[in-house]
């Protein structure tokens, strides 16, 4: 599966945007209700920010996207 999508659309700067990936048969974030987010994606202060819960921390790894350079 290939998913294509913009910076703008994973604005999360007012709290309402950011892409969610639930995983059938995975934990993912041990807050939520199974099966819990797994993947979180959003372009936040500037950053694109992939978070990743491994289904036993409540806190995710988090890793910031390096960006192409602009010519």
């Amino acid at each position: 599966m290939h998913i294509n999508i913009t910076k703008e659309e994973l604005d999360n700067s007012n709290g309402n945007g950011g892409l969610e990936i639930r995983i059938e048969g995975c934990t993912g974030n041990p807050q939520e209700k199974a099966p819990g987010c797994a993947v979180f994606i959003e372009k936040y202060v500037g950053n694109v920010l992939v978070h990743v819960w491994d289904g036993t921390e409540q806190d995710p790894k988090t890793f910031t996207l390096k960006e192409e350079p602009h010519e």
